[in-house]
Formats: structure tokens, C-alpha cells, sequence
């Protein structure tokens, strides 16, 4: 494979990004992932809601506020593999084994930007479903690599694209339909055509680190595990990307290949989002004319705008905002750049209800603190997380929430499908029982925050 690709990754109106997503469909893809609250859910479904969140991100990321509309400024196509289940066959349903998941609908070009997607996103969802009756068959992996190889070579030629193309690829077994090495030359040919491919492995077991790109493969990973690693690209040092996964944690080994095994669909959403890394930092601030073309990318912007964290809680949680509680913990955020603000910091006089109105409209991270007398508050339900629900939609809004003790969080759809800490459906006061203990959680507190903030500082 190429050892680097050129990385302009100024996407604009005039050259958009492109993305494709080859998505196996076959069999095996009814298996089970897990999830933070340790529910099991098909790996179809996890990806399906992890696409969700893509939609939405990219949604938040090219809306340009001033004009009350979404900026073009990616097109998306979809291919999925592994179609003709044995029923159908049965049945003479004939259609092919790949597909296009996106056309058809709308008399809509199958090659749709952030709008056309955002406006029509209910119609493309309830299109996809209806195809997913038609799958759970083999793994014509081969076909689908050359079709979305033929697919960028169309693509190119018809519009001018950033550099460079990214290739999504999700699959959890080997090829039917050829060898490794036959799939793995389509991989490269299309690697030396200048696309990016980031490489998916779906399993249940466990067969690398959590949050760690490899510079090498290993000898006892399954055979899937090896090509799927085998077709990944190289992350090119000093990229959008490779920031992107080091401010979230992740561990980045020389020369390491774009290849993360996804057992929890948590992770799922997280490496499917480096896919829009480069508009978090370029969209609303374009490269300089002198950096145009060019392969190295400028020191990524700091910004000096405080970091704004709203605390939200219920009052008889407000141990925990003590000095000595985790509160107290964050304040070392401070020096950092961030500010933190509860209820307790109105004044006497103001309007307490417009205050915290005015403070959640500010806000770049909510910190949700929650329990039972959390979760039975009208107030926090019905005011404060009904708004930052909507405002994680339209701006982009982070909600991190923080079990503190033994709660039913289960019921609540947002809490469900939203990374909270402890992570695995524990509680801090269940878990972390012990003040040596508890400090520990707080400092994983504290670096979530830290890398969040990073992350932010670079948008």
C-alpha cells in the first residue's frame, strides 16, 4: 500500500469531501455487539445507529448558522454486500449480491451531500430497512471492492473532490467470491488511485486493544482480522486524523494502519466520526491561499474562547460539588481553559429560571450528574435535558453523563445511547467505594473532559 496519500482536507462547495461506505450485509452480520449498558444488539442495528449519529454530526458540522442552512460540503455513496439470503433465492427474488443503498429514492442522484441527505434522511432510512430484508447471504467482498473502485473512478470525473477520498469499510468475515490476496489488489489499486480506506472489523471477542491503531498485524488474529487489516490505509503522522484519535486516547502506533476491531457499538460511532475529523477543523476556518495543494498541513488553529462546561444536577446531589468531591477534582480544568458553571452561582436578584437558560445556551459541554432524584426531577427532565437533547442536534451540543449511584437509566433512551462514565452500566458509588477509589474515577473524569476540551480547541 502507499506509505502516504496527499492530505489537503479543505473541503469546500467547489471541491467537497467524498465518502463511500462499502457495508457487508451477509450472515454473519445478525450476531450480536455490545454496548456500555452491556444490551446486546445486532451489528447491523449498532451500525445503523451509528450512521445515525454520522447524519447528525455531519448535520451540526456544515450548518452554517448565519444563513439558516446546511452547507454541501460532503457527498456520500453506499454499497452494500452480502445480499440474496437463501429464502429469497427460494422465492426467485434474483437481485444482486451488491448494492447500491442509496438509489432509487426521490428520483435523487445514489450520490447525496449532507442536505440532500439531512432533508431526506427519514426516506433513505426506511429505503435501507426495507433492502435489509433481502440480506444475510454470502460475502461477495471482491464484487463490491471493484464496484466502488468503477464508482470513485465515475465520481472524480464527473466533480472536482478534496483529497482525499475516503473509503468506509465494515465487514466481519472473509471474502466468498475470491481470494484475500485478489481483494487485497483491488484494495491497493484503488489505495494508489488516491483513496483513503478506513477499515471496520466486526466482532464479539476481543482480539485487539481497545482504542489502539497497529502498526503491524498480529499472528493469532483470525484470517478476517488480517485482511481486514491488510486493505486499511496508513494514518499519516501529523493528520486530522491521527490528532483526532490522539485527543480521544487512543494509542497510535508508528506507521499504524486505519484498522479498529468494533466490539461495542460505542466505538462504532467514535471511528466512524474520524470520517468527519477534517470539517471539525477546516470548515468554518479555510486553509490559507498558501497552503492550497499543499501535502503538509498547517499547526491546527488554538482557540482562546473559554471552554464552557454547565453542571446539571439535582439538589440533593450537591455533595458532589464540594471541594472535596468531584467538583472540586475538575477545578484543575481551570488553568485549562475551562469555566464551569452550576445553579449555585446565581446571584441574589437575578432570575434564577432566565440565568440557567442564558448558561445552557452558552455551554460547549454539559455534565450531567446522575440518580434516581435526577432522574424523578420534572425540572431536570422536562427543562434542562429536553434542551440539551435539542441542542446536541443543532449545534452539536456534548452531554456527558455521570451515573453517581444505582438509578433506572435504562429507561431513558437518551442515557442509552449516549457514552456515559463509569463506563459497562456501573455506578460510582456501587463501583468506586472507597475515597482511593473514587479518585480514580475522577481523574478518568478529568482526561475525558481534557480530551473533549482538546477536541473542541481545534474545531
Amino acid at each position: 500500500m502507499p506509505d502516504s496519500l496527499p492530505f489537503q482536507q479543505n473541503p469546500t462547495q467547489e471541491e467537497p469531501m467524498l465518502i463511500g461506505f462499502m457495508i457487508d450485509v451477509s450472515l454473519s452480520m445478525i450476531k450480536t455487539i455490545r454496548n456500555s449498558s452491556a444490551i446486546s444488539q445486532r451489528r447491523l442495528d449498532g451500525f445503523r445507529d451509528a450512521i445515525d449519529n454520522f447524519v447528525s454530526r455531519g448535520r451540526s458540522l456544515c450548518s452554517d448558522e448565519a444563513n439558516q442552512k446546511i452547507i454541501p460540503l460532503f457527498k456520500v455513496f453506499a454499497y452494500g454486500f452480502g445480499f440474496g439470503n437463501a429464502l429469497g433465492w427460494l422465492m426467485g427474488n434474483k437481485s444482486p449480491k451488491v448494492r447500491d443503498l442509496l438509489e432509487g429514492i426521490e428520483e435523487q442522484t445514489s450520490t447525496i451531500t449532507i442536505d440532500q441527505l439531512f432533508e431526506h434522511w427519514e426516506v433513505y432510512q426506511s429505503h435501507i430497512e426495507e433492502l435489509f430484508s433481502q440480506t444475510l447471504g454470502t460475502t461477495p467482498m471482491l464484487e463490491a471492492f471493484k464496484l466502488v473502485k468503477q464508482r470513485f473512478v465515475e465520481e472524480r470525473e464527473k466533480a472536482p473532490f478534496t483529497n482525499p477520498p475516503i473509503l468506509f469499510v465494515l465487514s466481519d468475515g472473509d471474502p466468498t467470491d475470491g481470494t484475500p490476496e485478489e481483494v487485497l489488489r483491488v484494495a491497493q489499486s484503488l489505495q494508489n488511485s488516491g483513496v483513503f480506506i478506513v477499515s471496520c472489523y466486526i466482532t464479539d471477542q476481543d482480539i485487539v486493544d481497545a482504542k489502539k491503531l497497529y502498526g503491524g498485524g498480529q499472528a493469532d488474529w483470525p484470517d478476517a482480522a488480517k485482511l481486514a487489516f491488510a486493505y486499511a490505509s496508513i494514518l499519516p503522522e501529523a493528520s486530522t486524523f491521527d490528532m483526532y484519535f490522539r485527543e480521544l486516547g487512543w494509542k497510535v502506533e508508528k506507521n499504524a494502519r486505519m484498522f479498529a476491531q468494533i466490539n461495542q457499538t460505542e466505538l462504532m460511532r467514535e471511528f466512524i466520526e474520524v470520517v468527519l475529523s477534517p470539517l471539525q477543523q477546516w470548515y468554518r476556518s479555510p486553509q490559507p491561499q498558501s497552503f492550497k495543494g499543499s501535502n503538509t498541513l498547517p499547526a491546527p488553529k488554538q482557540s482562546k474562547k473559554a471552554i464552557r462546561v454547565f453542571v446539571s444536577y439535582s439538589h440533593q446531589d450537591q455533595k458532589y460539588l464540594a471541594n472535596d468531591s468531584l467538583l472540586g477534582y475538575l477545578k484543575g480544568l481551570e488553568r485549562k481553559g475551562f469555566e464551569f458553571w452550576h445553579d449555585q452561582n446565581i446571584l441574589a436578584g437575578e432570575i434564577w429560571n432566565e440565568e440557567i437558560r442564558r448558561q445552557m445556551a452558552l455551554a460547549d459541554i454539559v455534565l450531567v450528574l446522575v440518580s434516581q432524584a435526577f432522574l424523578n426531577s420534572q425540572y431536570c427532565q422536562e427543562s434542562e435535558i429536553a434542551s440539551f437533547i435539542m441542542e446536541r442536534k443543532k449545534r452539536g451540543l456534548i452531554i456527558v453523563p455521570i451515573i453517581l449511584s444505582a438509578c433506572n437509566w435504562e429507561d431513558y433512551d437518551w442515557l442509552c445511547s449516549t457514552q456515559f462514565l463509569p463506563r459497562h452500566g456501573s455506578n460510582m458509588e456501587s463501583t468506586f467505594k472507597s475515597k482511593e477509589k473514587r479518585k480514580e474515577f475522577f481523574l478518568d473524569v478529568f482526561k475525558n473532559l481534557q480530551a473533549i476540551g482538546a477536541h473542541l480547541k481545534h474545531m
